[in-house]
């Protein structure tokens, strides 16, 4: 095989592997109710595609005050903590990971929804950009001639 050709191959994995892995973000939204921090954990796809989640409710000096495991639809609770400001991660074992602050307020109920779905348009067009960008790349190095 041609060194350029192997070279804009190596270039495409490079530049896939990373999108593979983020392909199925994870989804966090916490919510402070009279009694409890009720913790909802999904993906951006329909499917579950991460393994096994692990929820940590923190403390303003990255103390675990709280752990949990979601049930099948994704939901834990933790007793409601005293007033003040609060971390809750969200990681599972193939790397899936969202944080999110939330601030406890006297008897106030709060919540705190994950960000903004991503366009999967403009990411399937980012794609599409970057193989172009790559194979021209590739196909100029391939047609220089030696000098």
């Amino acid at each position: 095989m041609r060194p350029a050709i192997r070279l804009v191959l190596v270039l495409l994995a490079a530049v896939g592997v990373p999108a593979a892995a983020f392909a199925h973000a994870m989804k966090v939204v916490v919510e402070v109710t009279a009694d409890v921090v009720r913790v909802t954990v999904s993906y951006d796809s329909d499917d579950d595609h991460g393994g096994p989640v692990s929820v940590k409710l923190l403390d303003d000096q990255k103390r675990v005050i709280g752990e949990a495991k979601p049930d099948k639809d994704g939901v834990c609770t933790f007793p409601r903590p005293a007033a003040g400001r609060y971390r809750v991660v969200a990681a599972d074992e193939f790397g899936h990971r969202a944080t999110r602050e939330v601030e406890v307020k006297g008897d106030t109920e709060t919540t705190v929804s994950a960000p903004p779905d991503r366009s999967r348009g403009l990411m399937i067009a980012v794609g599409l950009g970057v193989i172009a960008v790559l194979t021209l790349a590739g196909y100029w190095i391939a047609g220089r001639k030696k000098g």
